[in-house]
């Protein structure tokens, strides 16, 4: 089980994931923040169930992560939204 993180850690690793979403999907850069909350809230909860169990089937993956909390709020992506701004300025 992952250790939860503090509000600096999870901006930092927010900020992270948007660089390597933004870069894989650029249009993404006009999406909401909720919207980009709702991204990053999945592909974390699927990234730590996977983690848990490396080699469970997909619909174990996809069930676990559905269980797994949420760790970020809005304000975190937008806190990590505008780091991401300023590196790319």
């Amino acid at each position: 089980m992952s250790e939860p993180l503090d509000h600096d850690q999870a901006v930092s690793r927010l900020a992270g994931q948007l660089d390597y979403l933004f870069d894989e999907s650029p249009e993404l850069q006009s999406a909401s923040s909720s919207q980009l909350l709702d991204r990053l809230q999945s592909d974390d909860r699927h990234a730590r169930a996977r983690a848990e169990q490396p080699v469970e089937r997909d619909e174990w993956v996809k069930a676990r992560s559905g269980e797994l909390d949420r760790r970020f709020t809005v304000e975190q992506v937008e806190e990590a939204l505008a780091i991401v701004r300023r590196r790319r300025a």
